[in-house]
């Protein structure tokens, strides 16, 4: 997973991933890069509150989806196909083409509730707004 250090991104791999599975990992992870102007517009919001937590957790979803969108045409361009093993690559190419089904499809999957997720990570940076 990416985690920003020092303003630099860190992409860390799971050995325990098949060899299609990490490259998977990290092509999905660039394209999720592409996203970062949007995030950084999204988070910036959040910090000065002019955004709200469901919109924050709606917004964050679609970035991702957007990220898995052009994973998705990356994998169909370098015409990757999952064998038995590649359980992250054959779950990224499962994933619905309508955002909207792209929630209820990660809800389903159990991976975990991204209204939860997201909006937990609103609560750690969005300031409080001042009394009027």
């Amino acid at each position: 997973m990416p985690a920003v250090a020092g303003g630099h991104s860190v992409l860390r791999i799971a050995d325990e991933l098949s060899g299609l599975d990490q490259l998977a990992e990290v092509v999905f992870e660039l394209t999720n890069m592409e996203g970062a102007p949007a995030l950084s517009e999204l988070w910036t919001k959040a910090v000065a509150s002019t955004v709200s937590r469901a919109a924050f957790a709606e917004g964050m979803t679609l970035i991702e989806y957007r990220a898995v969108g052009r994973f998705k045409n990356v994998a169909r361009q370098f015409a990757l196909v999952p064998g038995s093993r590649d359980r992250m690559l054959q779950n990224l190419l499962k994933t619905p083409d309508d955002p909207s089904a792209y929630r209820r499809w990660i809800l389903d999957q159990g991976a975990y509730d991204p209204e939860v997720y997201w909006g937990r990570a609103y609560d750690g940076i969005a300031r409080p707004k001042a009394p009027q």
